[in-house]
């Protein structure tokens, strides 16, 4: 591996670090989950006092699988079967557009 994609990856795990941390300064339900395909974090956020909608956050991957700034998200609805609803998916670029992002669902 380059200097470069050091500097890319080190740059993509700093800015979720700091998504996790400002969604949890913002007074959001969050929690840090493990991706059973990846086995790396994603970070959870709960839209309802009753835990039945949130929203998966993750680094943005290309088709390659390798990471670019931003993050991808996608809402879900929790079903009684355990298999939870796929509601919507989207990319936000910023860790302050992925929270202004998240505090618009909350709110």
């Amino acid at each position: 591996m380059n200097r470069n994609e050091n500097t890319s990856t080190a740059s993509a795990a700093e800015a979720f670090d700091q998504l996790h941390a400002d969604l949890i300064a913002a007074g959001m339900d969050v929690e840090l989950v493990e991706d059973p395909t990846t086995l790396t974090n994603d970070i959870r956020v709960w839209h309802s006092a009753n835990h039945d909608i949130y929203t998966l956050i993750a680094p943005a991957l290309d088709e390659d699988g390798a990471e670019f700034p931003g993050f991808n998200w996608t809402d879900y609805e929790v079903v009684a079967d355990g298999a939870d609803d796929d509601i919507h998916s989207d990319y936000s670029e910023t860790v302050a557009e992925m929270v202004d992002d998240m505090a618009a669902k909350t709110n």
